[in-house]
Order: structure tokens, then sequence, then C-alpha cells
């Protein structure tokens, strides 16, 4: 497990494993944690993409 704001861990295993497809679906989909947490919610949802 990786995490995606990790722009170089990221890079690096996809091209260690030559995927196919890449979906994203590490959004944060809880509201009340993402006006709590606005900064990590931006970063994972926008910034992971």
């Amino acid at each position: 497990m990786l995490d995606i704001r990790d722009r170089d861990a990221l890079a690096q295993r996809v091209l260690a494993t030559e995927p196919d497809d890449v979906f994203h679906l590490a959004a944060r989909p809880l509201v009340r944690l993402s006006h709590a947490e606005p900064v990590e919610t931006y970063a994972t949802n926008l910034m992971g993409t």
C-alpha cells in the first residue's frame, strides 16, 4: 500500500508494475471530515488524481 499523494512512490509503482489501467478510488467521501480537514481532503481528492 502507498499514499496516493506521494508522487514519487506512485510513479515508481506504476513503472514497476506497468498496469493497463489505473483507477483513482482514494477520494475522501465524508463531507464532515472534509470540512474538518480541508487540506488533506484537497490533497487526496485532487492532487491524488
